[in-house]
């Protein structure tokens, strides 16, 4: 969802095993949720991943957070 690719057989697959990956029931509130995601890449500099080039902006990663609760 973040780099916008068709992303719901990842969460499929998730929910066959019982991966709860809603922020807001595995204790992860929208401020935490957004300072670890553009905090992430920084952490490990020598690894590329689609965070280095997303807009990690905290409006989007605000409406990402919701759009987490809504279809988690």
């Amino acid at each position: 969802a973040l780099i916008g690719e068709e992303h719901t057989h990842l969460i499929e697959y998730l929910n066959r095993f019982g991966v709860d990956i809603n922020p807001s029931r595995i204790g992860i509130d929208r401020e935490t949720f957004i300072l670890c995601m553009q905090n992430a890449a920084p952490m490990r500099p020598a690894r590329y991943t689609h965070l280095n080039d997303a807009d990690l902006s905290p409006e989007r990663l605000g409406k990402l957070y919701d759009y987490l609760l809504e279809v988690l």
